[in-house]
């Protein structure tokens, strides 16, 4: 893998991280994955330290611009000490799954420090089994799902045995710079910035202009006009569209990435559309579990899209535009309400409506950066409808096993922020042949949450038997069908059922 693209400056997508960033909405991105084994910590450190100077971002730290005349910079840390990242801990006994989720959720609940780099790793000895976890942190100004998967392939080996340590560039950076060279160098890179965003704002109006002006794309629009006027009307409030409180909780399911592909091959549509529907008969169960009715209901997914460029690859920071998918929550025959998220997705992505947010997306990013900074910084406010009900993020992972000290990665859970009044959000990645759900809440505003575990294994489960598949033994099982009452903290209540990989 190539070496990341730097910016000395942050784009306006990366920055509204920042500014949208409070107590109640921690903005990082992370992970946990399992080993097989326990993880030398001091070698683990001194491999990461090695390859530091391959992700320059890593070193350096969030610096604003005096007044916000300017978005902030990275400037390289004069103090970076690697040791204020890298972190050991000891799991609590019995230290099963359900003790790994509770730790997880209290480490992802914790804002980051903008005074260092904004990124930390907790190795985490005592997992059942002899085993060990790595808790990642990364904030979302740093890097987006794409861009976190291509820093794995650095972070991580691609073989069990230990290499060794390589020799690592002199890192003697200078001093930060004082406030008037901070002050005129944000004004001289707001003015390029302006310019390069206008130009890519012209580039990519005209090449949608060009590619809508086709009869293929007539017909798409003339397609998508009902969805469109289905997404104008204000969306449902569902149970965990509440107000948020910073108290994360964290909750898993695993699959066999093949019985998705067999899926889509038995029932049509894509891998993304086979998670995106299991997903939908999770929600549904919630819904109902909560005691509300899904008869003629809807979720609305917020489905981030990449739209890096080839010659992008290697970026870093957040390049996504989004798809706003309205999916029905009362079609109960799993075959059914594939086919529909399919016919929904493709509708949406033919007539082109990612290309179309982004272009509106980039024509904001132009206003002035202390008007961005200031309109951000508002408190929330609690509206009659939410915009979208959920975040579903779908990244694609190395379907090869990958290493840390030499221990193999066995398992890789993805975790992404929630907040506002967006109480539950999905992450979907692919690893070494599995499909992992990671399912991010908040405890005030969806306290039930840990039943969407239970909810992801049915509704996978009756999409399976849809599509015919014979029955297969599973990497994990479901957990017990108890359903606690509201309220009542499933960790100190229930234990995961986990078998050997």
């Amino acid at each position: 893998m190539t070496s990341p693209t730097l910016r000395p400056r942050m784009t306006a997508d990366d920055a509204a991280f920042l500014y949208l960033e409070r107590k109640e909405m921690p903005l990082h991105i992370g992970s946990v994955s399992v080993f097989e084994g326990p993880l030398p910590f001091e070698r683990f450190v001194q491999q990461i330290d090695s390859k530091l100077h391959l992700i320059p971002r890593y070193r350096q730290r969030v610096v604003p611009a005096p007044f916000n005349i300017g978005h902030p910079s990275w400037e390289d840390d004069p103090h970076f000490d690697i040791g204020n990242h890298i972190f050991q801990l000891n799991l609590e006994p019995p230290g099963d799954e359900a003790t790994l989720s509770a730790l997880s959720g209290k480490l992802f609940s914790k804002m980051m420090d903008r005074t260092k780099p904004l990124w930390e790793i907790f190795l985490i000895d005592g997992v059942a089994g002899g085993r060990s976890a790595m808790l990642a942190k990364v904030h979302h100004a740093m890097v987006d799902g794409v861009s976190g998967v291509g820093l794995m392939g650095i972070m991580m080996d691609t073989s069990r045995e230990m290499r060794p340590l390589a020799d690592k560039p002199d890192f003697a950076p200078p001093p930060l710079p004082d406030p008037t060279q901070l002050y005129f160098n944000a004004l001289a890179h707001t003015f390029q910035q302006g310019l390069e965003r206008m130009f890519t704002l012209q580039q990519d109006y005209l090449s949608l202009l060009r590619t809508m002006s086709s009869t293929e794309s007539v017909k798409a629009i003339a397609d998508v006009a009902p969805l469109l006027a289905e997404l104008a009307l204000p969306a449902d409030r569902l149970p965990f569209n509440n107000p948020c409180s910073g108290e994360r909780r964290i909750t898993w399911s695993e699959f066999s990435f093949a019985d998705a592909r067999g899926i889509r091959g038995a029932l049509g549509g894509t891998v993304n559309d086979v998670a995106l529907t299991v997903l939908t008969g999770a929600v549904s169960r919630y819904v109902k579990m909560c005691g509300q009715p899904v008869a003629r209901r809807f979720c609305r997914f917020m489905v981030p899209v990449n739209v890096r460029r080839e010659d992008q690859r290697g970026d870093l920071g957040n390049q996504v535009s989004a798809l706003l998918v309205n999916v029905p929550l009362d079609v109960d025959d799993p075959a059914e309400r594939l086919k529909l998220v399919n016919k929904r997705t493709e509708t949406l992505k033919n007539a082109r409506l990612a290309d179309v947010l982004r272009v509106v997306t980039n024509a904001g990013g132009l206003a002035p950066a202390p008007l961005q900074a200031l309109v951000m910084a508002l408190p929330f406010i609690t509206l009659p409808a939410p915009v979208f009900n959920m975040v579903s993020t779908n990244v694609p992972g190395p379907q090869i096993p990958l290493y840390a000290g030499g221990q193999e990665m066995l398992n890789y859970f993805p975790h992404v922020p929630v907040g506002n009044d967006m109480g539950m959000n999905c992450a979907i990645q692919t690893y070494n042949q599995k499909m992992v759900f990671g399912i991010t809440s908040d405890y005030a505003a969806a306290p039930e949450a840990h039943h969407m575990r239970e909810f992801l294994y049915e509704s996978f489960g009756e999409l399976r038997r849809a599509a015919g598949l014979q029955e297969a033994p599973q990497h994990i099982t479901p957990a017990p069908k108890k359903r606690h009452p509201r309220g009542v903290d499933p960790v100190e209540t229930e234990q995961a059922n986990v078998t050997a990989t």
